[in-house]
C-alpha cells in the first residue's frame, strides 16, 4: 500500500505525524495506547481531507461514519470519496446515506450512491428519481441508476411502465446503450 500523502494545507507538525503513522498501519490500537492517542490526534487534524479516509481504513477506526459521509458527499466522484462511502455503508448501513437524498445535497448524494453500486441503494434512488421536482436531482438519480445492473433494470422497468420522467429519457437511453451488459443494451435500444 502507498504511504499516506499529506495535502499541502496541513501544517508541518501534522505532515510529520501523518508520515510517521503511515509506517504503523495495522498496529493494534487497543494494545498500543500511545499509538492510539497519536492516531486520534492526527484524525482530528485531517478531517475533511483524503487522509481521514486513509487513517480510518488503515487503522480500522470505528465511529467516524458521520465524518466519512460528509467527506464522501463532498467528493462523490473521487475514488477516496467512494471509499469513504463504502466504509460508512459497512459501519452504519444505508440509512444515513439514503437520508442525504432528502437534503440540499441530493444530487451529490445520488452520484455517491450510484458509485457505491450497492443493490440496497437502487430502490431509494429510483424513488427519488420519480418523486423529485428538481431536474438536476432527477438527472443525478438516473445517471446513478445506470451504473449498476440492478439500477439499469429498474430504469428499464420504469420506461416500460411509462413512469420514467420525460426529461431523463434521452439521458437514460444514451447511458443504457453504453452499458456493459448486452441484454440491457438490447432492451434499451
Amino acid at each position: 500500500a502507498a504511504a499516506l500523502a499529506a495535502p499541502a494545507e496541513l501544517d508541518e507538525k501534522t505532515r510529520t505525524m501523518v508520515q510517521a503513522l503511515s509506517r504503523l498501519k495495522g498496529v493494534d490500537l487497543e494494545a498500543s495506547p500511545g499509538v492510539k492517542a497519536a492516531v486520534l490526534r492526527a484524525l482530528d487534524k485531517v478531517r475533511g481531507t483524503p487522509l481521514l479516509v486513509e487513517i480510518v481504513r488503515d487503522f480500522k477506526i470505528k465511529g467516524e461514519a458521520a465524518a466519512l459521509i460528509e467527506y464522501a458527499v463532498a467528493n462523490p466522484g473521487a475514488s477516496d470519496g467512494v471509499e469513504a462511502g463504502r466504509i460508512a455503508l459497512g459501519e452504519v448501513g444505508s440509512g444515513p446515506l439514503v437520508a442525504l437524498l432528502a437534503t440540499g445535497q441530493a444530487a451529490n448524494a445520488a452520484e455517491l450512491l450510484g458509485n457505491l453500486g450497492d443493490k440496497s441503494l437502487v430502490a431509494p434512488l429510483a424513488a427519488k428519481l420519480l418523486s423529485s421536482t428538481a431536474p438536476a436531482e432527477r438527472r443525478a438519480c438516473a445517471t446513478a441508476l445506470t451504473r449498476s445492473r440492478d439500477g439499469a433494470e429498474a430504469l428499464l422497468a420504469m420506461a416500460a411502465s411509462g413512469a420514467l420522467p420525460a426529461d431523463v429519457r434521452l439521458l437514460c437511453s444514451t447511458d443504457l446503450n453504453l452499458a456493459p451488459w448486452p441484454e440491457i443494451k438490447t432492451a434499451a435500444a
